[in-house]
């Protein structure tokens, strides 16, 4: 991982920005190197190589040559399998902060070859393109974890194939533009944040009641007729009783202590 990490770190200090789309490169320009399974196949060719000559075994050898030609013979397609591939990616659906964010991304053969085994991983998940045909299109989804709301940005991507034989592997790092949108996660139905005013338990201003008539307003449709001013509505006002009491605590509603979060 360490050696990774340190890859990565040089990739990342040589693009410093995302690209829309991206072209790899040419085979000579991305690294091969034996993978676990192939630095063992080797060791056996190497045991079989001493064991053919304290022998004397003219078949041992042809079988280690044979097999050292065709392991050869795997690094050499494994180094040609991600060049003449081009990468696109597009942000899905807007999404609550603390969910996955998903991207799909194109891959598209333009020299006219079929592919093998097509890896994309990032820092979360790794999805495989399998069977990309010559001149065909793919699509894959990666997902990432969201933490915070507003824009959230496509992670690097790392491009890697193990084909024909799994005994090398190639890869590339790209960075692509695409972004989703994050909205904050609802809280939920939490309680509110109020609180009494100062003065709490005594008189704090005029509220609805039925201890002593405070004045008139203009009735309002659904408004109960037991309050309707029949006098005034008798010169042709249809106005409402307003009563006024001992009010309750004024409580105040302070949206300030409401948690922020994301």
């Amino acid at each position: 991982m360490a050696i990774e990490d340190k890859i990565r770190a040089r990739w990342q200090a040589r693009q410093r920005y995302a690209v829309a789309s991206r072209d790899l490169p040419s085979a000579l320009r991305m690294p091969v190197v034996p993978t676990r399974f192939g630095l063992a196949f080797f060791a056996v060719l190497a045991v079989m190589f001493v064991w053919s000559a304290n022998h004397q075994l003219n078949l041992g050898y042809a079988l280690t040559f044979l097999a050292f030609t065709v392991f050869l013979l795997g690094g050499t397609i494994t180094a040609g399998q991600l060049s003449g591939l081009s990468l696109a990616a597009q942000g899905g659906e807007p999404v609550w902060a603390g969910d996955e964010a998903a991207f799909t991304v194109t891959i598209t053969e333009r020299d006219g070859r079929a592919r093998g085994l097509v890896f994309l991983r990032n820092e979360e998940q790794r999805v495989a393109c399998d069977d990309l045909q010559a001149g065909a299109t793919a699509r894959v989804v990666l997902r990432e974890a969201t933490w915070q709301r507003g824009w959230h940005a496509m992670a690097p991507l790392e491009v890697f194939c193990t084909h024909p034989l799994g005994a090398f592997v190639t890869w590339s790092w790209t960075w692509l533009e695409a972004r989703v949108l994050v909205y904050p996660r609802p809280a939920g139905d939490l309680p509110l944040p109020w609180q009494a005013a100062e003065g709490e338990g005594k008189a704090q201003g005029a509220t609805s009641g039925d201890d002593e008539l405070s004045g008139l307003r203009p009735y309002v449709l659904g408004d109960s007729l037991s309050r309707v001013a029949w006098k005034r509505y008798g010169r042709g006002e249809l106005l409402l009783k307003q009563f006024a009491g001992e009010g309750a605590p004024q409580l105040l509603l302070d949206f300030a202590a409401i948690p922020g979060g994301t």
